[in-house]
């Protein structure tokens, strides 16, 4: 039995010799640390967002959210971690880091939100450092900071439009256009992220259009917007268009609106028309003729017209008599239409037709047009068929009688005529005749007439 047990302790002792001094199994020893991480806050990435926008500065009393990124240069693997966060020196709070995010396993986040209500206003150094429990390869990089301002009010914003008023020339058959300039400017911004969102509108419903309608702004340096305008045609010249113009301009912690305000004034453009229901008469010399005028302001303003007759100088040197039942009308709206009255009397002149009728020839002048050194006129010609004159009591039955009488007259004249050539032509001679009963004369022997 001890011989057994002596063996089998000669064996246990012979086998761990073999695998203490065997190469292939090696010495038994503890086992190796794992290594450690390089833990660092990746430059640039602490930021700071008010809103869910990216900032640099805040009005005193908002939230302010505090990022930053971590990202692992070593070779381990990261390993969990506490976030602090410092205003200066005063510690404002701790977070536990954020990691394997979005399947990146080298890569964390912290953040942290800062209430800014006990902050006192002015430029804060804010401090991020990073505490690794399980060790970290390289503690210089554990730390960063940025600075932020805390400002006692929001900035302000200048909104301004030029020019004040802007003139535009709609037509009869144009439209007018026109545009404006707008800037803005926000003064007291630190390079915080300022988006500013602008509308425009015409209280007469006019086509207006803006561009751009979103500006981004970070300084105090202006930025500028158009806005252009379309007048339909026959646009009214009164009343101007007033165009509005609103910002709202939105930063961390605060929002602005502002208003501005122009006028769109559509210039006076003048035109007459000048029609007449019957152009053209027909009558007798030294009769009396009335022609009636329609004259209508076809222009955007209120018009004066001066009414005459163009070519009256002509017209009594051929002996005409003419009058107008007015020299001026007064005070026309656009689209209204007044009467003139023509009175005129022909010449008279005894003839039995005129070849060409007599012309008379309205004209009217805008005083709108002349008060702009324009001369605007219309001119309406009208007709005036002479039929002609004759002798008193001669109409045309009248002639038709003298022509029969003289025909007749010529005829009898040529009947004797013929009658005498053809006797003639015969050898006849008449003898005496009774001078009273037409019979030829008795000769007695002693040739002594009987009767």
């Amino acid at each position: 039995m001890k011989m057994a047990t002596l063996v089998v302790s000669m064996l246990c002792v012979t086998v761990l010799a073999q695998g203490l001094w065997d190469p292939a199994i090696g010495p038994c020893r503890a086992d190796e640390p794992a290594p450690l991480p390089d833990l660092y806050i990746v430059p640039g990435e602490l930021s700071f967002s008010v809103d869910r926008e990216t900032c640099q500065a805040a009005v005193k009393g908002s939230m302010v959210a505090i990022f930053a990124v971590v990202a692992n240069a070593g070779p381990g693997n990261i390993t969990p971690a506490m976030m602090s966060f410092f205003c200066g020196t005063a510690l404002l709070g701790m977070t536990p880091l954020i990691t394997n995010m979005s399947g990146w396993p080298d890569i964390g986040l912290a953040y942290f939100v800062w209430d800014t209500v006990v902050t006192e206003p002015g430029n804060h150094t804010i401090r991020v450092e990073l505490n690794v429990s399980g060790g970290d390869s390289n503690l210089t990089n554990n730390s960063a900071e940025a600075v932020f301002r805390v400002t006692s009010a929001p900035p302000t914003m200048e909104l301004r439009i030029e020019p004040g008023e802007l003139q535009v020339n709609p037509t009869e058959s144009m439209k007018g256009a026109g545009s404006f300039t707008g800037t803005v400017r926000m003064q007291g911004v630190d390079g915080s992220r300022v988006v500013v969102n602008l509308e425009v509108g015409l209280d007469t419903g006019w086509l207006c259009m803006l561009s751009p309608s979103i500006l981004v702004i970070m300084d105090a340096a202006p930025q500028t917007f158009s806005i252009s305008v379309v007048v339909p045609e026959k646009t009214m010249a009164n009343p101007a268009g007033a165009l509005n113009v609103t910002a709202r301009a939105t930063g961390p912690g605060y929002q602005l609106n502002a208003t501005a305000r122009a006028l769109v004034t559509p210039m006076p453009y003048y035109m007459v028309m000048i029609e007449s229901d019957k152009p053209y008469q027909e009558l007798a010399p030294g009769s009396n003729v009335l022609y009636t005028f329609s004259v209508t302001n076809k222009g955007n303003a209120v018009d004066s017209y001066e009414i005459e007759v163009a070519n009256l100088r002509d017209l009594v040197n051929n002996h005409w008599m003419i009058a107008l039942s007015t020299a001026e009308l007064k005070n026309i709206a656009p689209g209204e239409s007044r009467i003139v009255r023509l009175w005129a009397q022909s010449p008279e002149e005894m003839a039995l037709y005129k070849s060409e009728p007599s012309v008379i020839v309205l004209k009217a002048t805008s005083r709108g047009g002349q008060d702009q050194s324009l001369l605007l006129t219309q001119s309406f010609p009208v007709y005036a068929y002479e039929q002609g004159s004759y002798p008193p009591m001669y109409n045309y039955g009248t002639v038709g009688l003298t022509i029969a009488i003289l025909g007749a007259l010529v005829i009898a004249v040529a009947w004797r005529r013929r009658s005498k050539r053809k006797n003639a032509a015969a050898g006849k001679t008449a003898g005496p005749e009774n001078q009273t009963t037409g019979e030829p004369a008795t000769v007695s022997a002693d040739k002594t007439p009987q009767k």
